[in-house]
């Protein structure tokens, strides 16, 4: 698959960083509750000890902001290796 690429008619944000997670889920309606930081791109089980052998879900947050989308037109995330 081609990966986006930023021309006159696209912009691309990069959303590496550091993300903030929590290995429990968010209930509907509560707030976020982080438990640490990871790297984003990076493997999450090896930067965090108590991450190391965990094999469940981990729930990632990360605030950003999109420039003003013009009327008429949309704006789309895409995201990569998000299951590994």
């Amino acid at each position: 698959m081609l990966k986006p690429q930023c021309n006159s008619h696209r912009f691309v944000i990069s959303l590496n960083g550091v993300w903030e997670y929590a290995k429990s889920c968010p209930l509907p309606g509560k707030e976020f509750v982080p438990e640490g930081r990871l790297a984003v791109p990076a493997s999450w089980n090896e930067q965090h000890n108590s991450l190391y052998h965990h094999k469940g879900r981990v729930w990632y947050q990360y605030r950003f902001s999109l420039p003003e989308v013009p009327e008429g037109k949309r704006a789309l995330l895409r995201f990569s290796g998000v299951l590994y």
